[in-house]
């Protein structure tokens, strides 16, 4: 039987669009690599929302092709979309399929080949025709294969108000998330808000919202696989059920809030976390169900990006640095020691000293649990590649970036200590090398913690803890009782 891997860059979007590639090729006839036979077919699913992720994409492939010469490799997701004609310059490369693309038939009909040209004796058939050399075939940047099997065809997703669904939306629902104790699920597809150094609304313009119905069914098929914490994803969470992320007036949670309601009565499932929100989507509706639903996590990840009123702009943000204060202080009064992580780029161009430090006092201000810091990126296409004239210096970004590190530091270090003393629940998903016996795993506030006298047999468990202490990454702590 043919088999296959799935390599994944980038997103909880691409994470869950992944483990769909893999149960979509499981349901077409391939298995997964098990390391005792030669790999026939080697999915990339790419991220290129920044320069370093798009090289990684890469690397990645050049290494599968080298390490697995006679393996079809099919590229896909984000990158695939954005640099289909430099993806199939990469000796090796089978087939680029973007979101232009229907995903889930594409993939089923280059595992039938794959079974059709499987050996009669059982053995791991060749690869398909590759990119490079000759007389090439390519039709919409998908590669023809050669005149003695079928032909690689592309093919267009369907229509949903006048606009193509995004390519992964027919791959197949999920019926366990590979090796994990959380399973991510998508509900949410697109975005049109063309913040000025975002690739992502270029790539993955159309908005798409899926059925209440859908993914509370698929809910309870992965509560029902020993899930117990679902993470609730999408390009941008917040546009679920709209057409649009602006809100226009928009006062009101509305669909999202509804969804989380209705997935969160799945029973047996033991928590409900969301993975980003902007600012705009935290309103008092979506706070007082926080507040009033305890499978529903504590913890919102909202982008700040920058805390400079100015820049904000230049991003075309759809908010302002005193809004951003403003819906910290709600999250504050609204919910007990909550969990507010967020992303901040430094070094956009035009950014000064002011400006750093606007961030670096907003930052301080909303006592993040933790930061992720990103040096500015600047995208091909995307408004911010064009100012590149107006980008700090290196050192000077560089120097930045170790301040608000410090800071990041300082701030997540102040929040994990006020749980020093109390008990938290535990989702246990792994053991951990720090000590001899000892599982680690995530709080409903997203602090990994080691758990000391707790073996193998509770992961996947939620386990009340007493914390002891902390760690430079989180907490450490013993088993209740």
């Amino acid at each position: 039987m043919p088999q296959f891997t799935v390599t994944t860059l980038g997103c909880k979007v691409n994470q869950y669009e992944s483990a769909a590639i893999r149960q979509t090729l499981r349901c077409a006839g391939l298995t997964d690599h098990d390391r005792t036979s030669d790999v026939a077919l080697c999915v990339v699913h790419t991220c290129c929302v920044t320069s370093t992720a798009a090289r990684k994409c890469r690397q990645i492939i050049r290494r599968l092709a080298a390490t697995h010469p006679q393996a079809t490799i099919v590229v896909t997701g984000c990158y695939a979309t954005s640099h289909a004609p430099q993806l199939e310059r990469i000796a090796g490369v089978t087939a680029v399929v973007g979101h232009a693309d229907d995903v889930s038939v594409h993939l089923a009909r280059v595992a039938a080949m794959l079974l059709e040209n499987s050996s009669a004796d059982g053995s791991e058939p060749p690869g398909l025709a590759r990119f490079g050399g000759g007389d090439d075939n390519l039709t919409g940047g998908v590669r023809k294969a050669a005149p003695s099997t079928p032909s690689i065809r592309p093919f267009s997703a369907p229509q949903v108000k006048g606009f193509q669904l995004p390519g992964t939306t027919n791959l197949a629902p999920l019926t366990e998330f590979d090796d994990r104790c959380r399973a991510m699920v998508k509900i949410q597809d697109g975005c049109d808000g063309f913040c000025s150094y975002c690739i992502v609304a270029h790539v993955r313009n159309r908005l798409y919202s899926r059925p209440v119905a859908e993914v509370v069914a698929e809910v309870r098929t992965l509560v029902d696989a020993g899930h117990c914490e679902i993470v609730l994803c999408g390009v941008n969470l917040g546009a679920y059920g709209r057409d649009t992320v602006h809100r226009r007036g928009v006062d009101s949670s509305g669909p999202l809030v509804e969804l989380i309601a209705a997935v969160e009565a799945v029973d047996g499932l033991a928590r409900v976390r969301l993975s980003s929100v902007d600012p705009s989507d935290v309103d008092d509706e979506l706070l007082g169900l926080i507040a009033s639903i305890d499978t529903l996590c504590n913890h919102l990840h909202i982008a700040l990006q920058s805390g400079s009123e100015s820049i904000l702009k230049r991003m075309n943000r759809r908010y302002s640095a005193g809004q951003f204060r403003e819906t910290v202080d709600r999250i504050q009064e609204a919910l007990p020691a909550p969990a507010i992580t967020t992303d901040v780029i430094v070094g956009f161009p035009g950014e000064s000293d002011a400006d750093f430090d606007a961030t670096m006092e907003l930052s301080e201000y909303s006592g993040f649990a933790k930061m992720h810091l990103f040096p500015f990126s600047p995208r091909p296409g995307t408004q911010a590649a064009t100012m590149e004239a107006d980008r700090p210096a290196g050192e000077v970004v560089k120097r930045r970036l170790a301040a608000l590190g410090a800071l990041a530091e300082r701030s997540a270090a102040k929040y994990r200590a006020k749980f020093v003393g109390k008990q938290v629940g535990v989702l246990v998903e792994e053991v951990s090398g720090a000590v001899a016996v000892a599982v680690a795993g995530l709080t409903e506030r997203y602090l990994r913690t080691e758990i000391r006298g707790v073996g193998v047999e509770r992961i996947g468990q939620i386990v009340p803890v007493n914390v002891t202490g902390t760690s430079d990454d989180g907490l450490v702590g013993e088993a209740a009782g």
